[in-house]
Order: C-alpha cells, then sequence, then structure tokens
C-alpha cells in the first residue's frame, strides 16, 4: 500500500470542512500529541537510571523502583492511546486502513495478548487486589505467579525489548497521525500550542479569562490578548506572565522554576527534539 493509496479519497471517511469533526480532531491532537511525549520518556528514564545503577551512583533497589515507575508509565500511556484511537481517531477521523498504513495499528494487535495486559494494567493503574474484602473477609492482591505470567504473556516481562518496541513501531506512526491531524485540520495545531494549555493553566490556576480561550469552538478562538506563540504549550517567553503556564501541559502549576542567568544549561537529550508539548523541565 502506497501513501497515495492511504490519502485517497475513497479512504478517507472524514470531510475536513465538518466543524463537528473539526472538534473532534483538536481532541484527538491533544490525546495524540501527549502520547508522543508519555510513550518516548519511559524508555529513556529506564536507561537513565540503569545506566546510575551500573557507574554506582544509586543503589540497585533505587534503580529498580524507578524502573518500575517507567513501566507504569508505559502501560498507562499505551491504554491511553488505545482509548484515542478507539474512541477518537477511528473511525470518525481516520480509517482503520489509513491509521495501519500510517503504522500506527490497533494496539490489542500490537500487545502480545490483550487480557494479560489488562491483568497488568489493573496492577500498575487500578487495585493491587485480586478479591476486595468481603462478608467479613479481608481482600487479597494478586498472586505473584499470575502477575508474573500476565507480566511475560503481555511482553511486558522484557522491559527494554518492548520499550524499544514501542518507541520502534508505535510512536512514528504516531507522529505520522499527528503531522496528518495538523495537515488536514490546521485549529487542530493552534489547539494544541496555544489554546489548550492556556485554557488549562487559567482554570487551574484561577486567573480570570481575559479572552484567553474563551472561544465558541475551539477551532474559532477569540482573538488573543498576545502574540501568537512560536513556543510549544503556551506563549513565548517574553511574554510569559506567570511561571505556571507552560507547565499546565503537565497539569502541574508551579512545577516551572527560574533559572539563573549564570546557571549551566542542561543538556537536550534527543528524545526532547521529539516533543511537541513544552515539559516544564526542558524549558529555559
Amino acid at each position: 500500500m502506497t501513501d497515495e493509496d492511504v490519502a485517497s479519497p475513497q479512504n478517507d471517511p472524514a470531510p475536513v470542512g465538518d466543524p463537528t469533526l473539526e472538534s473532534v480532531a483538536c481532541d484527538a491532537a491533544v490525546a495524540v500529541n501527549l502520547a508522543v511525549g508519555d510513550l518516548l520518556l519511559p524508555r529513556h528514564i529506564f536507561r537513565l537510571f540503569t545506566g546510575h545503577e551500573e557507574a554506582g551512583r544509586i543503589s540497585t533497589g533505587y534503580a529498580t523502583a524507578v524502573r518500575r515507575l517507567a513501566m507504569q508509565i508505559l502501560v498507562v500511556n499505551l491504554f491511553r492511546l488505545r482509548e484515542a484511537r478507539e474512541q477518537l481517531l477511528c473511525p470518525w477521523l481516520f480509517s482503520d486502513e489509513q491509521l495501519r498504513g500510517w503504522g500506527f495499528p490497533r494496539i490489542e494487535d500490537f500487545i502480545g495478548r490483550w487480557s494479560a495486559f489488562l491483568t497488568v494494567r489493573h496492577q500498575f493503574a487500578g487495585h493491587i487486589l485480586s478479591r476486595e474484602a468481603e462478608g467479613g473477609r479481608p481482600g487479597r492482591i494478586l498472586d505473584a505467579e499470575a502477575f508474573g505470567r500476565a507480566l511475560r504473556e503481555s511482553g511486558l516481562g522484557d522491559p527494554p525489548a518492548f520499550l524499544a518496541r514501542v518507541e520502534n513501531e508505535i510512536i512514528p506512526g504516531v507522529e505520522r497521525v499527528r503531522a496528518e491531524l495538523f495537515t488536514r485540520w490546521p485549529a487542530a495545531e493552534d489547539y494544541v500550542r496555544r489554546i489548550y494549555p492556556e485554557r488549562l493553566a487559567r482554570a487551574q490556576e484561577g486567573r480570570p479569562d481575559e479572552g484567553w480561550g474563551a472561544a465558541p469552538t475551539r477551532a474559532s478562538p477569540r482573538p488573543s490578548k498576545s502574540p501568537p506563540s512560536d513556543h510549544i504549550g503556551g506563549p513565548s517567553p517574553k511574554f510569559r506572565r506567570s511561571s505556571a503556564t507552560h507547565s499546565a501541559s503537565l497539569g502541574i502549576a508551579g512545577a516551572h522554576s527560574r533559572r539563573s542567568p549564570d546557571a549551566p544549561q542542561a543538556r537536550v537529550v534527543p528524545e526532547q527534539k521529539r516533543l511537541l508539548v513544552r515539559y516544564s523541565y526542558t524549558e529555559r
């Protein structure tokens, strides 16, 4: 299948001029954009702390805990990405054939055994119990054998290999879909870059609206009182009104700290170049 086949009109379920679909595209763009960073970072975290462990800078117990957290982040966000694909993208904006052609398969098809993955997700993001307390009896946690079997059958039992598969087999397709969303619905890019982060920051901080994001629709916001941003995730540093504006893309108000002009600049790792949302700890 060629790119022309994937993008041909007969395979395209979405009339681009439909204002309802434009709103859906804005929602999908936010979800897809966040997924790129949230799926890239776990592998970087895993490698970073494994390197610290091997160099003797941190203990094995500490590194093990961080690696477990990295896998929890990955599992939660793979499930969120599945929701974006099945509840926002397909079939309203793109067909399943288009998404597969761009390298974005169904997450169930990517996972070794979906029911096993759900067991792991339940443990990581739901409940530690396999049975709740009832009838005067205490609950029980999922036994180690069942948890270990679920890790193996889902593919998560080999974290480095699974992380590499996500980066090589899932993320490039998601980036391609993000680009397609921005090309077909330009309002979606503005929504990701400016409108959504500013609305989130204002609501989180309890700031008055002042015209920012007070739009009748996602696609046609009122003119902003600031110049348009060329910085992803909020206004440019020259127009920053609040230190929390940029960090709103993470939902953490006040996470941005002012850096001294004399402070050493952090090294930009390759993963940062692929993130569209500017995370607070990458800003200057």
